[in-house]
């Protein structure tokens, strides 16, 4: 059993084995921390929440987003996977820049916080993050602009990973074994 605290002198939040099993402070705190987990999301599950409950919660998230942005503090695109959260990574990464298009960034600013900034924060600007001869070949053809609907980021023609061409049959392939493997497992 692993067991952890983080605290300031308002908020708490104590996990067991990676589990939030207890938050002292209330949801204000919570929010005014940056912790994005009230109460009521931190210890039910986070599924069964009436609608209205979660388009608020997701609202405020989006506000505390705005607030950032607007304060000039930089953002990072990839998604975090939890344990016991049911996010994958791939499709998260297209909610997460369509949700930063919703607080408030142009496509071109989330497509950023997904490549050149991440290349920046890693002190990789020389090989990471953009389309140039000596770079990383890690690339995503759309078959559509992103740039005009941040939901074209889900039209995916193929993908360079690696230096390694991936038609859409590849990727429709190896999506269908990730699929036959989950619904064995």
């Amino acid at each position: 059993m692993i067991s952890s605290r983080f605290s300031s002198s308002s908020l708490a939040i104590t996990l067991r084995d990676g589990a939030i099993t207890a938050i002292r402070g209330d949801a204000d705190d919570v929010f005014s921390h940056g912790f994005i987990c009230p109460k009521a999301y931190a210890l039910k599950d986070l599924d069964t929440d009436p609608l209205p409950v979660r388009e608020k919660f997701v609202e405020h998230e989006l506000g505390i987003v705005r607030r950032m942005k607007a304060a000039g503090i930089p953002f990072l695109a990839g998604t975090d996977t939890p344990a016991g959260i049911d996010v994958l990574p791939g499709p998260s990464l297209h909610h997460e820049l369509e949700r930063l298009v919703d607080a408030g960034f142009t496509p071109a600013e989330a497509l950023r916080a997904a490549t050149l900034d991440p290349a920046r924060f890693l002190h990789r600007e020389n090989d990471l993050g953009r389309i140039a001869k000596g770079y990383t070949a890690d690339l995503v053809l759309f078959d559509a602009d992103p740039l005009a609907d941040i939901h074209n980021t889900r039209r995916i023609a193929a993908v360079v990973a690696n230096g390694r061409y991936f038609s859409r049959g590849d990727l429709d392939r190896i999506l269908d074994g990730i699929a036959a493997y989950a619904a064995s497992h």
